[in-house]
């Protein structure tokens, strides 16, 4: 192509035009796990994005089937989510938990949870105040064990969602330099 040939007579600017395409990727169909450190008792959401729009999703946990209630099923946009799966008793920390989500059309993705340890908090207190102490990542109904400061034990029992709560008093006669510890 010649710029303004009769205006510039031979001085006029050669260009070479050119084109060029791009091509985005095709999206993945993808399930995410979350949170992807679970304890027992604890519950996992599985949500999933670019699976075929409006189709039944079937899922499998280390490779045995599962059915959720109610079934799951895409939106017009191809997602689903809060797909709710409660670790049962029989985990161990350590463990991996693998889900795959297939769509009617054979779009499949998996996602991985670990299995982890019981957690245990305590708030602190002065002397004469409450320390609560609550902990999460036991199973339903589990009866909790747990290890006073100064020797003694106390027994609380899991929450449907794997969850205890207990409060303790800070003797008034407490030494402060002396943490008190729960177990």
């Amino acid at each position: 192509v010649k710029v303004l040939p009769g205006v510039l007579g031979a001085s006029a600017v050669g260009v070479q035009l050119a084109s060029s395409t791009v091509l985005a990727a095709d999206p993945v169909t993808t399930l995410m796990a979350s949170p992807s450190e679970v304890a027992v008792g604890e519950t996992v959401t599985l949500d999933g994005v670019f699976f075929a729009p409006s189709e039944a999703v079937s899922f499998t946990v280390n490779g045995v089937a599962w059915v959720p209630a109610p079934a799951v099923n895409t939106g017009p946009n191809g997602a689903f989510s809060g797909v709710l799966w409660a670790v049962p008793v029989g985990y161990n920390a350590g463990d991996l938990v693998t889900f795959t989500a297939t769509d009617v059309t054979g779009n499949t993705s998996t996602a991985i949870a670990t299995i982890v340890e019981p957690t245990l908090n305590a708030t602190d207190a002065p002397q004469g105040g409450t320390v609560d102490v609550t902990g999460s990542g036991f199973a339903p109904g589990e009866a909790v064990t747990i290890t006073l400061p100064g020797g003694g034990t106390e027994i609380d029992y899991a929450s449907d969602d794997g969850t205890i709560s207990y409060a303790w008093t800070v003797p008034a006669t407490w030494d402060v330099a002396d943490p008190a510890e729960f177990t």
